[in-house]
């Protein structure tokens, strides 16, 4: 994360490790999604608030009942 003008911050996302091949290329799209899922809980989370992680749908994952 690093300042931006206009008061706005610039965030970065590095996937290390990826590699070359048809599993890693069927697997891109997964983690483009999963990015982007994360940029928008994070700027919800910033102009919003604190968030209940735990009760927050994950992809692949059901929220727990309470």
């Amino acid at each position: 994360m690093h300042p931006a003008p206009g008061g706005q911050t610039e965030v970065t996302i590095s996937h290390l490790g990826w590699k070359s091949g048809g599993e890693w290329d069927e697997a891109y799209p997964h983690f483009v999604q999963g990015q982007s899922e994360l940029m928008a809980r994070l700027e919800r989370r910033f102009k919003s608030g604190p968030i209940d992680w735990n009760a927050e749908s994950m992809m692949y994952q059901k929220p727990e009942k309470r």
